[in-house]
């Protein structure tokens, strides 16, 4: 019995006392997990869950819903996708335009046999545009703003306990990130440039851990109330050492309005306006502004200024479940910005894996014969969905009029909507702006068990728009 793990999935039931549109919830993973859970939603109506277990929740205006999901979970050994990705993440520097548009007038396998080699085609194309958008986005320079307001300890005590984590996570695994740390400023004078709880760097952008731990170590005992938001936004924007190849993001972690402002001993706590003009200067800056709302208790006071700060600068924000699930938001959050080529996978029946080949831009690996003669499974479709969200989520790919792709169901340029219109031709409900098919979908219903066409045609548009034959 000593090889038997146990895990599960978290939340089991998520309650929404305040109507919002296309609300989002990451699910964790808890126990001792070999491979990665495969979400579905049973009800669409309901609920729907992307391939990294992100809950898309559906609204019942002026009604408090209690929501209760049934989400099943195959195992299948790979590498665990990263909790807590939410709704947006939007690029302001380094995008690739499209020069023109593929709209699927059909899908193109209904009534044709999807053989392995179409598969293999679409993972290479894949990689080629992973291995463009690893020339133009592949440095990444991180703020991360802690509020040290009374409300924080815990917070500022559960990343300084995994500040190894963090690392290992980030660091480890990435050659081209690195990650500083400041204070963000409570009460006082901002004319006093002594005062100990002032807006402060603590620890410039690095890759030395020992360096971000004695920052860490540093913060002072939270406490207060009058919050320095914009005031070190400013600061990350202007007092950061920025790498200069490097994409800029600051990431705010706080639980109270980001529209606060202090100017001397003054504090103002809706200074929208001055919201407004920071969002102007991150632009100007080509700097990103993402930001988690620490406490879920908080998110009605924080939901409108976020946002706004998030959504204005091409950033995201997230709502953490609980403080211990701030680290693994971070990492979050900082990973997806990034690009790096997919090492593809030859599955089993069971689930087993075995590499297809380190990847090279497209051109040779995976091998045409890959897959030949082993069944083509769910998950090839989903390893390819993954690729194509995280490639959409870089907010890096516009189209011919500098609109750029987005991947959430209320995006204003949504990548499949792009590609395949209201998606009357290709068999499916008109307006449905997520994976139009399910992998519970394809059961018994042509084309059968692994539809590639929506892939297929989300590729094209995407090769198109970095200039890949």
């Amino acid at each position: 019995m000593s090889d038997v793990r146990y895990w599960d999935v978290f939340p089991k039931h998520i309650k929404v006392s305040k109507a919002t549109a296309n609300r989002t919830v990451p699910l964790t993973v808890t126990g001792t997990l070999v491979g990665v859970p495969l979400f579905i939603s049973t009800d669409y109506s309901i609920a729907s869950v992307d391939t990294n277990g992100t809950v898309t929740l559906g609204t019942k205006v002026g009604a408090a819903i209690d929501y209760r999901l049934r989400l099943h979970a195959r195992r299948a050994n790979h590498n665990p996708p990263h909790p807590g990705r939410g709704r947006r993440a939007r690029g302001t520097a380094g995008r690739l335009a499209a020069v023109g548009g593929i709209v699927m007038a059909r899908n193109p396998y209904v009534d044709r046999h999807c053989a392995g080699r179409h598969v293999i085609e679409l993972m290479r194309g894949i990689n080629a545009i992973e291995h463009v958008l690893e020339q133009t986005i592949s440095h990444l320079d991180v703020m991360i703003i802690i509020d040290i307001s009374g409300s924080m300890q815990l917070v500022i005590d559960a990343v300084r306990a995994q500040v190894s984590d963090l690392f290992t996570q980030i660091i480890g695994a990435y050659s081209n990130i690195r990650i500083g740390v400041m204070q963000q400023g409570v009460d006082g004078d901002t004319n006093n440039a002594t005062y100990a709880r002032r807006a402060l760097i603590r620890c410039q952008p690095t890759r030395d851990q020992a360096a971000f731990q004695a920052a860490m170590d540093g913060f002072p005992t939270a406490d207060g109330s009058g919050e320095w938001y914009l005031n070190a936004l400013r600061l990350g924007i202007t007092g950061t050492t920025w790498a200069s190849d490097a994409r800029r993001m600051i990431l705010t972690i706080g639980d109270e309005t980001a529209a606060q402002w202090r100017v001397g001993t003054q504090h103002y706590l809706n200074a929208n306006e001055e919201l407004n003009t920071v969002i102007g200067e991150l632009n100007a800056a080509s700097t990103i502004a993402c930001i988690i709302c620490s406490n879920a208790n908080m998110w009605p006071l924080c939901e409108a200024s976020y946002m706004t700060l998030a959504d204005g600068t091409g950033g995201q924000y997230l709502i953490a479940p609980s403080t211990d699930d701030i680290v693994a938001m971070i990492v979050s959050l900082v990973t997806q910005i990034v690009i790096t080529q997919t090492e593809w996978q030859r599955y089993t029946k069971d689930g087993q894996q075995q590499s297809l080949g380190t990847p090279d831009g497209g051109l040779n690996v995976p091998s045409m014969n890959g897959i030949d003669n082993h069944p083509l499974v769910p998950l090839y479709l989903r390893d390819m969905r993954q690729a194509v969200e995280r490639i959409v989520n870089t907010r890096a790919i516009s189209d011919g009029t500098g609109a750029v792709y987005d991947f959430a169901p209320d995006g204003a340029n949504n990548l499949l909507e792009a590609a395949m219109g209201d998606g009357t031709a290709y068999g499916t409900v008109p307006g449905r702006r997520t994976w139009r098919r399910g992998l519970a979908e394809m059961i018994g219903t042509p084309p059968y068990d692994i539809d590639i066409g929506e892939t297929r045609v989300c590729v094209d548009l995407l090769k198109t728009a970095v200039g890949v034959a």
